[in-house]
């Protein structure tokens, strides 16, 4: 599970639907006030951003014309049993890219065909 924390129009379909599903499983993890930190660790989550992140997501699956029927809920009490270090990490963004990129030919494509 990963927040890549890039630009959704980068992402193949494979990668925006499941990042969408993976929003909702981070939420699911924090109401059950599971520890996160590998997920920190390895660049993974911005805890702080889950709601924009899911918005941003749900945009763009809109926008292809995919169908987005759940809403997320999140609250910020979700974050209390968490270190403030672990509700304030930022995601690197541009390492993201970069994995993401090397990782999928279709997402590296689209990241090509939207910089023309």
């Amino acid at each position: 599970m990963r927040m890549w924390m890039v630009n959704p129009k980068y992402m193949c379909r494979k990668h925006l639907l499941s990042t969408h599903v993976e929003t909702h499983m981070f939420i699911s993890h924090l109401k059950k006030k599971r520890q996160i930190n590998g997920f920190i660790e390895k660049n993974c989550l911005e805890p702080s951003s889950i709601q924009s992140w899911h918005d941003s997501v749900a945009d763009e699956m809109i926008q292809r014309s995919y169908n987005h029927r759940t809403p997320l809920i999140f609250e910020q009490l979700f974050l209390q049993h968490l270190p403030s270090t672990v509700r304030v990490f930022v995601v690197n963004s541009f390492a993201s890219l970069l994995d993401l990129l090397c990782r999928c030919e279709s997402c590296s494509k689209r990241y090509i065909e939207t910089h023309k």
